[in-house]
C-alpha cells in the first residue's frame, strides 16, 4: 500500500485502504476471512473490517455467514474494465463495432443477485432506447439482457444436481 507524501494533502488513506481491499479479490481469492483480506491488502484488521463492512453496504463485497466476505459482481466489472483499459483494449470500442455491423445496440452485463449491471454499453438510437450506461442497475426479469444470464443461471444450476 502506497505510503501518503508529507505534499499531498488531497490524499486519502482511507479510499487507498478500500481499493487495497478490492484488489485483494481474485480469482483464486474470491472468499476470505477477515484476517485473510488484512494480510492480502497489507492493512490491519481493524481497517479491513471497517473497509470490508463500508464496501458491503455499497454493493461491492458480500458478508456470508458472519465469516468469509465474497467478491459481487460490481467489484468485479469495475476491476475487469480497468484491466482491459490498462492493457489498451477499450470495450466499448468493441460494442460501437459490434453496432456498426448489426444495427441496434450492445451491452456488456453482469447478473447481481437479481440484478443485472450493466458494465459497457452502446446505441446509435439512444432516443429510442432506455438508459443503459455504466453502473445503471434494473431488475433481471423483465429485461433481454436479465433473461439471457437467467437462462445461464439454471442451466449451470441443473448440472450440478
Amino acid at each position: 500500500m502506497p505510503k501518503r507524501e508529507k505534499g499531498a494533502p488531497e490524499y486519502v488513506g482511507g479510499l487507498t485502504k478500500g481499493l487495497a481491499v478490492i484488489e485483494a479479490f481474485d480469482a483464486a481469492h474470491s472468499e476470505m476471512t477477515l484476517s485473510e483480506v488484512a494480510r492480502r491488502a497489507s492493512i490491519t484488521p481493524a481497517a479491513a473490517r471497517r473497509s470490508l463492512h463500508t464496501l458491503a453496504m455499497l454493493g461491492y463485497v458480500r458478508h456470508v455467514n458472519k465469516r468469509f466476505f465474497v467478491e459481487c459482481p460490481r467489484a468485479g466489472a469495475w476491476r475487469s474494465l480497468s484491466s482491459l483499459r490498462a492493457c489498451g483494449r477499450d470495450p466499448v470500442a468493441e460494442l460501437r463495432r459490434l453496432v456498426a455491423s448489426f444495427g441496434g445496440a450492445a451491452s456488456v452485463t453482469v447478473l447481481d443477485r437479481h440484478d443485472i449491471l450493466y458494465i459497457a454499453h452502446h446505441s446509435e438510437e439512444r432516443a429510442n432506447r432506455i438508459f443503459a450506461g455504466v453502473g445503471v442497475t434494473y431488475p433481471a426479469y423483465p429485461t433481454s439482457m436479465g433473461r439471457v444470464l437467467l437462462t445461464g443461471l439454471r442451466r449451470r444450476n441443473s448440472t450440478r444436481i
